[in-house]
């Protein structure tokens, strides 16, 4: 969906079309260009910047910025906007990322006020966990302000590392005075080499303006703020620990005592600071400079670990940033001397979550009926409907599955306890879906009636037809995988759409996660085998739950959303799963 309100009409001289890209207007224009709003062929909305004229003269300065681009097309999309195309080499410079809806930190800092916190704590660990992406992919941001934070529908992003020079092999770039004065550090101001550390130094900057409605040195002239930098201390306003603490040694002037992005990570997560599941999975090992040590005020566990023990700690919960992130471990491994252990000691196993409350294995075979494996509550069995019957292509030999015609065929309980949105739940299967649907944009794969003959909740595969059509929610044009919710007092839905595609055919695991306690109307989630796939804040909790529970079709006051293939292995927890929980139900299942 487009945010109109940040969105310029093109000038006379503003190109309509830029290689494949439509260009429909101006999202903002900075010192190295202009940044327009443009959509691909198959209608999905993406951001172009356009270099300024004259801005990469030099032939050798095109090729070193095409490196930087192939650097930093290789940042794992944790809470960054990825980059998805680029010209370099060309007559005008381009660069093509991700769109972000939504107001700079900047901006909404200036227009709505400061953050506090919870909002300010997921602020803080949500930048900091794109820094160390930034970096485990050898980048440097050199950047980092409030103007390159966006607030997007999912959480901040941080943007504009597209043009960050990547790490030479010593992990220091070259020594030009590139950034925002309020958010530079004293080694810029000396001329001396930057790196990592000086991203760590910014993105303090960052979080105090974003808490305090101003720069830790103020707003003043250049020479002013500069002299401030390099001689005085940060005023830190009224922040609290132990963020206050973090952001404090940051700041250091030498950035040979600054911590890393991954150790203000980790002591954020060992304080507690971290209330949100999915950044305590985010802890990413960065190669490079060995940096200090860790906090001091980190845990007990944490401090003095040697980078080797980090990475078998962190390798089982690293699902959400996928193999790139694999590849950064390795990385990281292979390049520092201390990384292996003295003696070898087998990687901790992801913790399953607890028994689920609800689990149909649908491995009956035969019958009309599959039982509820956690229990023999009343009306927990599914009984079959005409149009279900029995799969004969499960997950796997030794599973049992369901298969649903897409015209009539359902499977439901007879007793309407499952899962209850008063409080947070999660609800997982395995689906496949072996042909679209002829009548619909949406087939459900499991969903839960609520008191007014309408969904409280559904699983479904969504057909897009292009983007924001059909009903304002799809990234572009194909088959997307979607978590659907009524709010307490609306009949329009709320929905997080997957990033991961939909394959017919194919057998896939889908959790979805209503988490109560994420903000004032709570979250909803989606995670495709084991990866978070999507986030939602919702405007209103999800509406109560009263109805019987489905396999292949929803309500919306009649039956509809019939599911086309099969599902398997039903589960309902009666909390919000962690990330971690997830990826291990996922591979376990």
């Amino acid at each position: 969906m487009i945010d109109q309100t940040n969105l310029l009409p093109l000038e006379h001289d503003d190109p309509r079309q830029i290689a494949r890209y439509a260009v429909q207007g101006r999202l903002g224009m900075g010192g190295q260009g202009v940044v327009y709003l443009g959509r691909d062929p198959g209608g999905r909305p993406v951001a172009i910047k356009v270099l300024r004229d004259g801005g990469l003269p030099a032939p050798q300065a095109r090729a070193r910025f095409a490196r930087e681009v192939d650097a930093a097309r290789c940042v794992p999309q944790a809470h960054t906007a990825a980059i998805l195309d680029a010209d370099v080499l060309g007559e005008r410079p381009y660069i093509v990322s991700e769109y972000v809806p939504g107001l700079s930190l900047q901006a909404a800092v200036e227009r709505n006020g400061v953050f506090t916190g919870h909002a300010l704590e997921r602020l803080a660990t949500h930048t900091i966990t794109a820094l160390a992406a930034i970096h485990g992919a050898r980048v440097v941001h050199r950047d980092f302000k409030p103007a390159n934070v966006l607030i997007g529908p999912d959480g901040p992003r941080v943007v504009d590392f597209g043009i960050a020079r990547a790490l030479e092999s010593g992990g220091q770039t070259t020594n030009s005075m590139v950034g925002t004065p309020p958010y530079m550090t004293p080694e810029q101001f000396n001329e001396q080499p930057t790196g990592p550390a000086t991203d760590v130094f910014a993105w303090a900057a960052t979080v105090v303006f974003a808490a305090t409605g101003r720069p830790p040195f103020g707003k003043a002239p250049f020479a002013a703020v500069a002299n401030r930098i390099l001689h005085e201390q940060p005023d830190l306003g009224d922040l609290a620990a132990p963020l206050r603490d973090v952001l404090a040694r940051c700041r250091a002037k030498n950035p040979a005592e600054r911590p890393t992005a991954l150790q203000v990570l980790q002591t954020l997560i060992g304080h507690g600071t971290v209330t949100d599941p999915e950044l305590r999975q985010l802890a990413l090992q960065q190669p490079g400079r060995p940096g200090p040590a860790v906090l001091p005020t980190a845990p007990a566990g944490v401090r003095g670990a040697r980078k080797g023990l980090l990475i078998a700690a962190t390798a089982a919960v690293l699902v959400v940033l996928g193999a790139s992130a694999v590849v950064i471990l390795r990385n990281a491994a292979q390049e520092t001397p201390e990384a292996a252990p003295a003696s070898k000691s087998p990687e901790p196993a992801a913790a399953l979550p607890a028994a689920p409350s609800r689990h149909w294995r649908l491995g009956e075979g035969t019958g009309r009926q599959a039982a509820d494996s956690a229990g023999s509550a009343a009306g927990s069995k599914l009984l079959l409907y005409p149009g279900a019957r029995w799969d004969g292509r499960p997950p796997a030999a030794a599973e049992g599955a369901l298969l649903f015609d897409g015209v009539k065929g359902y499977a439901a309980t007879s007793g309407t306890t499952v899962a209850d949105p008063a409080r947070s739940f999660t609800v997982a299967a395995r689906a496949r879906i072996d042909r679209l649907p002829a009548t619909s944009a949406f087939a459900a794969v499991l969903s839960q009636d609520s008191t007014q003959d309408v969904f409280a909740y559904t699983l479904q595969h969504l057909r897009c037809t292009g983007a924001d059509e059909p009903d304002g929610f799809c990234p572009a044009r194909g088959s997307y995988w979607t978590f659907s919710v009524h709010g307490t007092n609306s009949f329009d839905a709320e929905r997080v759409v997957a990033a991961t595609g939909a394959k017919l055919g194919t057998w896939v695991h889908l959790t979805a996660v209503y988490d109560r306690q994420a903000g004032p109307a709570g979250e909803i989630r989606i995670y495709v085998d084991g990866r978070l796939d999507g986030v939602k804040a919702l405007t209103e909790p999800v509406r109560l739950a009263s109805g019987p529970f489905y396999l292949g079709r929803a309500t919306y006051v009649t039956p509809v959303d019939f599911w086309p293939g099969a599902v398997a292995d039903v589960a309902v927890w009666p909390r919000a799963l962690s990330n971690e929980e997830v990826g291990a139900a996922a591979t376990a299942g």
